[in-house]
């Protein structure tokens, strides 16, 4: 019952600042259900709870899943209201998962490369309404759009569908390949080769280096 806010990500990258926005989402939405992914060693675990209670959690109301296989996984993505971005380092395969089954991302990017791997998905699905819905520029902005996708059912139907109509422009694009290549090149260029399979900048230096050494025999 209620309404489901999952974030699965990894509990080291909880850090205590998602605290204050899992705590917000729970005080904003009464039917709010916090769900997240389990510490395996209780002690580690302990001590997230005693975090999360710091910071004024309605303990229950919030729910620790264990580790899923991955068809398992999707499906708990499938039935949850809304997939919450975990803060400040966020996901990347996770939010790509998520995407593809037609679920958008509740995300807050913050300034280091970590935390914006959802924002460039959304940049490539080039949807302004869309983004308007899941990239949140404040902690409170992030609590205010998760609560609006998790209690407005006609809303979050359509963000999926809009998530749905532009997923596929994430696939099969050269642009990555393209950049990467450039800088690699620019790191270590090629250099040409000659027909015996040496290079010919290294076959230019080796002749260089023999008439060296030839004159200094003659002297």
């Amino acid at each position: 019952d209620g309404n489901w806010y999952l974030c699965m990500q990894k509990p080291f990258k909880l850090h205590p600042e998602f605290d204050q926005l899992i705590s917000g989402i729970l005080d904003k939405d009464p039917m709010a259900r916090i769900i997240l992914h389990e510490e395996n060693r209780e002690s580690n675990k302990q001590i997230f709870i005693r975090r999360l209670q710091a910071a004024g959690m309605r303990m229950n109301r919030v729910h620790f899943v264990p580790a899923q296989e991955h068809h398992r996984l999707l499906a708990l993505y499938e039935l949850s209201d809304v997939i919450l971005d975990s803060y400040p380092s966020g996901g990347c395969t996770t939010t790509r998962e998520v995407l593809e089954i037609g679920k958008p991302v509740v995300t807050w990017p913050a300034k280091l490369l970590g935390s914006r791997w959802s924002l460039a998905y959304y940049n490539i699905l080039n949807d302004t309404k869309l983004n308007e819905a899941v990239i949140a520029g404040s902690a409170q902005e992030y609590i205010d759009l998760a609560v609006q996708l998790g209690t407005d059912k006609a809303l979050r139907k359509d963000i999926e569908q809009r998530v749905q109509k532009n997923v596929h422009k994430m696939f099969q694009r050269k642009e990555s390949v393209e950049e990467w290549t450039k800088m690699l090149l620019n790191i270590a260029p090629v250099q040409p080769v000659g027909k015996n399979g040496i290079c010919v900048n290294e076959f230019s230096w080796n002749k260089k280096r023999d008439r060296e050494e030839m004159m200094k025999d003659e002297l």
